[in-house]
């Protein structure tokens, strides 16, 4: 009767042991399938990401390169056309598209600089040649000097504000590439019974 018992006792501890084994096997496969494909899904995200981003920070570094020099210089018509249209052939809706959202509201900040940078670098244009004018026509020159000067130093404020923003989309961009998708999330183990 003993030796009923004990084998008894030691089939159901064999089958409890063995249930608990597939368990603990059957949650490892899930949850190795979804880092796989997580990082699958990151992966196949990557080089989109990396082209539109690309072609954000070159847009943007060409117009704030244009800027920041150690003497401002009035651009021309044909140079600001240059620069607006290369502004609009960004995909800014891919951007925002692709995502995630740190990229999309520095990408939206990055564009809205861009364009205000360009149409600062008309008005001191028109302004410049108003300052030219005024020496050659007697004109009021203290006010003209003053309005191109004013300009100057507005486009000189906004190319550091596009600096900064590029240094910040340049930031959140390469945090975004580097993430592989390998982390998992921290809710994983949360008790899924009643809350």
């Amino acid at each position: 009767m003993l030796t009923l018992i004990a084998t008894l006792l030691g089939t159901v501890a064999g089958a409890l042991a063995t249930l608990g084994a597939a368990i603990a096997s059957g949650r490892f496969q899930r949850e190795s399938a979804q880092i796989a494909a997580r990082a699958q899904l990151h992966s196949d995200r990557r080089q989109p990401r990396h082209d539109a981003y690309k072609s954000v920070l070159e847009t943007a570094t060409k117009v704030s390169d244009r800027v920041d020099q150690d003497s401002y210089d009035d651009t021309t018509a044909e140079e600001e056309n240059a620069l607006k249209e290369a502004i609009a052939s960004v995909d800014w809706v891919g951007l925002s598209l692709l995502g995630p959202e740190p990229i999309i509201a520095t990408g939206a900040e990055l564009r809205g600089l861009c364009l205000r940078v360009t149409s600062c670098m008309w008005r001191t244009r028109v302004l410049g040649q108003r300052h030219i004018r005024a020496h050659e026509e007697d004109g009021d020159i203290d006010t003209a000097e003053r309005a191109y000067s004013a300009a100057v130093d507005e486009i000189y404020e906004l190319g550091r504000l596009l600096a900064e923003s590029i240094k910040a989309f340049s930031v959140s961009a390469s945090a975004v590439l580097n993430d592989d998708g390998t982390e998992e999330p921290r809710q994983r183990w949360r008790w899924r019974g009643r809350q």
